[in-house]
């Protein structure tokens, strides 16, 4: 409304995530080297690492091309 503060639009999304990955556990998400910086962290789970493949967050490191390529293998897979 007006007069409020103006929010980041990557703020805003990192809510609208952390909303939608509290009542969708087949949500994942990830990151390439910005999670701080874009706000994608999901507060209701942790990282997926070999120790702990219940985490729906994926650390791509800068790998943009591997980031692509791990996306669009999940979705062809389909599950």
């Amino acid at each position: 409304k007006p007069g409020d503060k103006a929010v980041a639009t990557r703020s805003l999304s990192g809510v609208a995530l952390n909303a939608l990955a509290a009542i969708m556990p087949e949500l994942i998400g990830g990151s390439a080297d910005l999670t701080p910086s874009n706000k994608t962290a999901l507060k209701c789970s942790g990282d997926y690492q070999h120790n702990t493949p219940e985490g729906r967050y994926l650390r791509f490191g800068v790998r943009e091309h591997g980031m692509g390529a791990i996306g669009n293998g999940l979705h062809a897979y389909g599950g």
